[in-house]
């Protein structure tokens, strides 16, 4: 049963791409950069806004609704039939709901981020411990199962973040609590207390996505308003340039928890790590799907900035406004997110998995790293300095 669809998650892109073209106050004289692009663009200041804060990023998080929706039924489909079949559909959608957080992953103001809602969806979104083998989760998920409280979707959605939301589902659904992922080893170990957490947590999962929507639904608590009257109006942003600034420090959050979280510490590669290697710390370690995460991590970032899933297609995006600023500048942001999935997609050909890589490829995660951190130094200081936004995001390389 899906929610009735907006736009999908060009939404997203759209939006920080809209957001680009608000005005920029530069100094005493406040020169509205944006009038430079609604001269020659083909949207006004207001139907940007609008349609960033009011159709894009609504439309995004109902995609993450729908699809938690479908993982759900997919869990309550395998509670009244088990068989490793079911068990494969529930991880399809599950691969497919991972995906769809990864892509709202660049909303991390208003609502999403002050009510720290994002870290009930997934925990790595703010940086807290995620379910792998060097944290907590599996015990205290499995201390739960053990125990005798009731399992409900409202009393896990009482627990702490690091026992919910997609991060636990991933270690039910890809590990029989042993060590085992294969499907008929996980599929016989789904019984009785574990099966009902599992269904439990994919019912707290839509709560979320639910609130989370409803935040930002226009027929719900409306949020995007406030991004559409930024400077006219709204409680929030006073000036169009502040919300601006929190779409920007959006992309820098992305390509931070890139560079730091989801490559450098279990690579061995940032200052956190201290140098040793972390294979167990990948996201998603229990379905080696750390790749994918990473990918649509990236994706979601040049959505945002390009304005469409087609880099090709023209669209309003925020490389609008750099390209009226800076168009080498444009350029490179552009070619430097195209060189980061292209590494993602030579480590997946050589290795299959990140961790597979970091054993007996360190070289191409290097590389990985390494692309990522330009990515993310062209944003934290051209990008900063072409849009005069104040993301109030530093501009050092994480290390």
């Amino acid at each position: 049963m899906e929610i009735k669809s907006a736009a999908p998650m060009r939404a997203m892109a759209l939006l920080i791409a809209c957001l680009s073209l608000f005005s920029l106050g530069c100094g005493p004289d406040n020169v509205n950069l944006a009038q430079t692009l609604v001269a020659a663009g083909e949207s006004s200041n207001q139907e940007i806004l609008e349609n960033i804060g009011q159709k894009l990023i609504p439309a995004a998080y109902l995609d993450v609704l729908n699809a938690s929706v479908s993982l759900e039924q997919a869990a309550t489909t395998f509670q009244a039939s088990p068989g490793t079949a079911n068990l494969q559909v529930l991880r399809d959608r599950w691969l497919a709901t991972a995906k769809k957080i990864k892509e709202v992953e660049g909303v991390y103001f208003g609502p999403s981020g002050s009510l720290f809602l994002d870290a009930n969806l997934d925990p790595g979104m703010r940086g807290y411990s995620v379910c792998n083998r060097t944290s907590d989760c599996a015990t205290s998920v499995d201390s739960i199962i053990a125990g005798a409280s009731t399992i409900s979707t409202t009393s896990v959605g009482n627990q702490g973040v690091g026992v919910r939301g997609i991060t636990a589902i991933e270690y039910l659904i890809f590990d029989d609590g042993s060590g085992n992922s294969s499907l008929s080893n996980v599929s016989a170990a789904l019984t009785g207390r574990r099966l009902q957490y599992l269904v439990a947590a994919c019912g707290d999962l839509v709560n979320t996505a639910g609130q989370l929507y409803n935040n930002w639904d226009p027929a719900g608590q409306n949020f995007g308003r406030q991004i559409a009257r930024a400077g006219a109006g709204s409680n929030v942003y006073s000036r169009q340039l502040d919300a601006i600034s929190a779409i920007i420090s959006a992309l820098l959050t992305i390509s931070e928890n890139l560079q730091d979280t989801k490559i450098g510490f279990p690579a061995g590669l940032s200052a956190k790590s201290g140098g040793t290697t972390h294979p167990d710390s990948v996201e998603y370690p229990y379905s080696n799907a750390s790749l994918e995460a990473i990918e649509a991590s990236v994706l979601a970032l040049r959505l945002i900035y390009t304005g469409s899933e087609d880099p090709e297609e023209r669209a309003a995006g925020l490389d609008d406004l750099v390209a009226a600023q800076n168009p080498d500048l444009n350029e490179d942001i552009k070619n430097q997110i195209e060189k980061v999935l292209e590494r993602v997609s030579e480590i997946r050909n050589a290795s299959g998995t990140l961790r597979a890589a970091i054993a007996g490829n360190p070289a191409s995660v290097t590389s990985l790293h390494n692309e990522v951190r330009n990515l993310r130094i062209l944003l934290a200081t051209d990008l900063v300095s072409s849009t005069g936004a104040s993301p109030g995001v530093g501009t050092n390389d994480g290390d």
